[in-house]
């Protein structure tokens, strides 16, 4: 049931999203969100997030785990009663089924499971990525992603203050994807990211990014950034 005029925020705590700030890490990314999300309620946007539940293999947890209904997906849903939501996951969600959801299963380290979700569900509006944090699975997504993206689109990453360390040490070696962030930002060169060659089409984007800001920890005691948005130009 669509709770009409709920902050984001209220939502988050009451379907059971850390986005919020009652449960598990309360990342209270929230208020930031409903600030870029308000003035798209009534509209018909196209939302994808990548991971759509905590406790997945970046914890040690097995692909195949049992899930249950996705927090943040319902979240979506009733803050966005126009929007068409996708989601995208190693782990298997298509036991949840709304009539303004859709899912696909895939990594997204894998180039071609990135390209199976844009034939299939591309331009989007928005994005978030909260799936491994790994910083090469995070780069990977954003280079076959953010082009595809609509003008003015927003992509997010999250959580870029901790990498899993057990996925992190199997990846291609990569920069942390933070840096990339001070990349975008104009703040660092392009010689001074570390990137494989099959990311190496990420400089690419710059001129495709109109603006970059990195946002750190809204609670008391956390610094550094923690997650990133990025506008298409």
């Amino acid at each position: 049931m669509r709770t009409s005029g709920a902050s984001l925020t209220t939502l988050a705590n009451r379907f059971g999203s850390d986005k919020g700030d009652l449960i598990g890490a309360k990342h209270n990314y929230t208020p930031l969100y409903d600030f870029i999300l308000r003035p798209f309620k009534d509209k018909d946007v196209r939302l994808l997030e990548i991971g759509l539940l905590r406790g997945g293999p970046e914890l040690g947890f097995d692909a195949s785990r049992e899930t249950t209904a996705p927090p943040s997906i319902q979240m979506w849903l009733d803050f966005l009663p126009k929007a068409k939501i996708v989601g995208f996951d190693i782990s298997d969600f298509s036991n949840y089924q709304s009539n303004r959801f859709s899912f696909i299963r895939g990594d997204s380290s894998n180039p071609n499971d990135l390209e199976n979700l844009l034939q299939k569900h591309a331009p989007f509006d928005f994005v978030i990525d909260d799936a491994s944090h790994a910083s090469y699975h995070q780069l990977m997504a954003f280079l076959k992603i953010f082009p595809s993206m609509n003008s003015g689109g927003v992509y997010i990453i999250e959580d870029l203050h901790w990498q899993p360390p057990t996925i992190e040490d199997l990846c291609p070696k990569c920069s942390q994807a933070r840096l990339f962030v001070e990349w975008a930002m104009g703040f660092i060169s392009d010689d001074m990211l570390v990137l494989p060659d099959e990311l190496r089409g990420l400089l690419e984007l710059r001129e495709s990014i109109s603006f970059c800001h990195g946002f750190a920890g809204y609670r008391t005691g956390m610094r550094g950034v923690k997650t990133a948005i990025f506008v298409k130009a």
